[in-house]
Formats: C-alpha cells, sequence, structure tokens
C-alpha cells in the first residue's frame, strides 16, 4: 500500500509540473521565428555565365568575372547587388556574389540532376534562387554566352518534363541533340522560343542584355516582348572580349534606375575606339513594348508585295560568310515600301524609331564587311524556295504574324 501511495503522489508532482509549465507560457501555438527578412536594394543583377564552350576554353569568363570584381571594388555597384551563375569549361554550376570589396561568395552550387545550364528547368532554378537571396526592386539579367539569334535548333522543351520542374531522370536531358539557339554549353543550346518563356514565368525582370552574338533581331525582340520591356544586343558577331564589365556596371547599378542605354554606348564606345580588325562593334537598345505596333505595320507592309525581295535590291548583310541569316531589317523594309508599299513608309518608320531608341555601329564588321546601312535590328529573309522553313524559322511567332502574311 506505502508503494501505491508513493506511485500515486509522484504522478501528482508530474502532472503539477506539466500544468505550470503549459501555464507559463502563453506562445505555446507560435511558429519558431525563422530568420530576419532581407532588405531590398534597388538593383540586383544575374550574370548567367554559360561557359563550358570555346569562351571558357579562352578563359573569357574568368577576365570578365576580374572586370566584375574590378568595377565592384572602384564602388560601380553603389549598393546593390551582383550574382553570378558560372558554368565554366570543366568546372562547377555556381550560384555567388560579387560582394563591395570585389570578393566572390558562394551561394550554392548545382550539377547533382544532370540539368545544363540552357535547360529551361536550370535557368528558372538560378532565377528562383537569386531573387530570394538578393531581393530588390530592380532585376537586371545579363546573358552570357555564344548566341545565334532566332535560330531554332536548340533543345526541344516539348520532349522533357516541361518549364517548372526538372525531369525525374536530369541525365537524359543530356542525350537531345542541339544545334543552335541563346547560349552554349557543350555544344548544346536553348531555342529563344524556349528562352522567351522560362523568363515570361520568372517575372519581373526589367532588362535583358544579350552579352554575345546576333540577338539584336527583330524575331528574337517579338519572341521576347512579354519576358522584358528592355533588350540590349547586337545585329552582329562581337569579339570574345565581350561587354567590358568594369565600364558598364556603372550604368546598371544607377541610383534611379538602370541605364541600359549608358551601358551600351559604353560597350559600344570601347571598341569603337580600337584599330584595324579589332574596331568591330554594334549596340542596339530595344524597347519591346512599341514591337507590337512595329509588327502590325510590317505585317501590313508584307500583304502589299508578292516579292520576298525586290529585283534589284542587294541587303545588309550581318555575316561574313555566304550562307547569311540576319539581314539589316529597316533596310530590308524600306525596300519593300518603296517596291510594293510607299504610303505606309512613313507610319514605318515611326514605329520603328519607337522600338529602337538608340543604336551605334562601326563602320566594318571585322574590316571585311560595310555596315554602312546598319540601322541596327537584324531579320531574315525568305525565299520561295525556303519560305519559312530553315531552321524552323515557321515555330517563331514573328513568322505567324507577320512573316507568313507576304501576298505570295
Amino acid at each position: 500500500m506505502n508503494r501505491y501511495i508513493k506511485l500515486l503522489a509522484l504522478m501528482g508532482v508530474l502532472a503539477a509540473g506539466l500544468f505550470a509549465l503549459a501555464g507559463c507560457s502563453d506562445k505555446k501555438d507560435e511558429p519558431t521565428p525563422g530568420p530576419d527578412p532581407v532588405e531590398p536594394v534597388n538593383t540586383t543583377v544575374l550574370v548567367y555565365m554559360a561557359a563550358s564552350n570555346s569562351l571558357g576554353v579562352q578563359l573569357n569568363d574568368s577576365m570578365d568575372i576580374k572586370e566584375m570584381q574590378r568595377a565592384a571594388r572602384a564602388g560601380h555597384l553603389n549598393g546593390g547587388r551582383l550574382l553570378i551563375y558560372h558554368a565554366g569549361y570543366k568546372t562547377a554550376q555556381t550560384l555567388s556574389e560579387i560582394t563591395a570589396d570585389g570578393k566572390i561568395r558562394l551561394i550554392k552550387e548545382y550539377g547533382a540532376d544532370g540539368l545544363t545550364s540552357v535547360h529551361a528547368a536550370r535557368m528558372k532554378q538560378v532565377l528562383s534562387d537569386a531573387r530570394a537571396e538578393a531581393p530588390s526592386r530592380n532585376f537586371g539579367l545579363v546573358l552570357w554566352s555564344h548566341g545565334d539569334g532566332w535560330l531554332q535548333n536548340g533543345i526541344d522543351d516539348k520532349t522533357l518534363p516541361g518549364l517548372d520542374q526538372a525531369p525525374e531522370d536530369g541525365a537524359a536531358v543530356l542525350d537531345v541533340p542541339s544545334v543552335a539557339g541563346w547560349g552554349m554549353e557543350n555544344s548544346r543550346k536553348m531555342k529563344v522560343s524556349t528562352l522567351a518563356r522560362t523568363l515570361e514565368q520568372s517575372q519581373p525582370i526589367d532588362f535583358v542584355y544579350f552579352d554575345c552574338c546576333y540577338m539584336a533581331s527583330v524575331e528574337v525582340a517579338y519572341e521576347m516582348r512579354r519576358a522584358t520591356p528592355v533588350i540590349v544586343g547586337s545585329v552582329i558577331e562581337l569579339p570574345a572580349e565581350g561587354m567590358p564589365y568594369h565600364k558598364t556596371l556603372q550604368h546598371l547599378f544607377r541610383t534611379s534606375w538602370p541605364d541600359l542605354e549608358g551601358a551600351a554606348r559604353e560597350t559600344f564606345s570601347h571598341f569603337d575606339a580600337m584599330f584595324g580588325e579589332d574596331r568591330t562593334c554594334s549596340m542596339s537598345v530595344i524597347n519591346t513594348a512599341a514591337m507590337r505596333d512595329l509588327a502590325d505595320v510590317t505585317r501590313r507592309v508584307y500583304e502589299r508585295c508578292n516579292v520576298y525581295r525586290p529585283l534589284t535590291y542587294e541587303p545588309q548583310a550581318f555575316m561574313t560568310s555566304g550562307n547569311c541569316s540576319f539581314y539589316d531589317f529597316a533596310d530590308y523594309v524600306r525596300a519593300l515600301c518603296d517596291e510594293c508599299a510607299p504610303e505606309l513608309r512613313e507610319e514605318w518608320d515611326e514605329a520603328y524609331a519607337a522600338a529602337i531608341p538608340y543604336f551605334d555601329t562601326t563602320p566594318y564588321l571585322w574590316s571585311r564587311v560595310s555596315l554602312s546601312r546598319n540601322n541596327g535590328l537584324s531579320t531574315y529573309i525568305m525565299s520561295k524556295s525556303n519560305n519559312g522553313f530553315d531552321r524552323q524559322y515557321d515555330t517563331l511567332e514573328w513568322y505567324k504574324d507577320v512573316a507568313s502574311h507576304f501576298a505570295i
């Protein structure tokens, strides 16, 4: 009996203690506090470097990262955040930050899923991680790699699980052939249509600066009109050195708003000051909000034309090879207006001026191709033998809404 009484007493003490613990706190239902939220800065810029290619072999990515560090130490970040996704030649895929003192701070490493940098799922993941790491009022994206404009022979995401998630078997992506598009990682590229959809699902993106070749085309700008309000790019092949980051970043981190025209001018001036073959550059700023009106009036011009190219017209080419995919858009449409629709010439010129607020060009491409009729935006010119089916041109929104409307 004594043992029974002692046991009851002990249980009573325990119960009282538990009651006292429960009663002394009025926060039992509150969640555990998480880390303090990061205060948004004015501007975050993500440089997305797909460099597992010839540019990485030549260490152009390393040289540009050093330029970024130099700019940071000079105070060019202006209180903003500079993040770099870097997939170099035989290096890991990483997301890092270049801090104000020019040091590199590792944030995250990728690659276990087998995805390449030019897969939509990887890009979406990196964009999401960058926003979470460095919240800001303005967000800009620099796309660093090779570029092939509108060419649509890149990875076909229809064969993959989609843009919202990585495939269960990430290594299977490596078996999908890819020849052309935006960016390059181990010979694989992203279609510009896939790039546009990926960025549309990763809003807001206040600007896209293409630090690569051929991306200032009307087809690219129209495809990306819902992805970003401003695009900076070039109609021609650019030197492997690319953007001089130690000069341009100060413009992207302006206090009020990123100065895209200032960055484009800085890049152009950098190469325009060179000599001989090295003096080659064309830079354009594209207002994508104006692309709808430009597409509308261009379609009306095409509807009046029963030829793809006037008989005596020689287009302004933007490539050194004979098999050219990029010609000057304004020069071409003005020739068509003279041939078929002179009444639309003034309206078309106004729409074009609204779409291209800035461009500049050196006199020549690699001292070999005159750029005297360069107006800052390229296009593909179809022919009767290949009316839109060259390299999946017919899959582009520009083809469907505009180029397919010739009266042929």
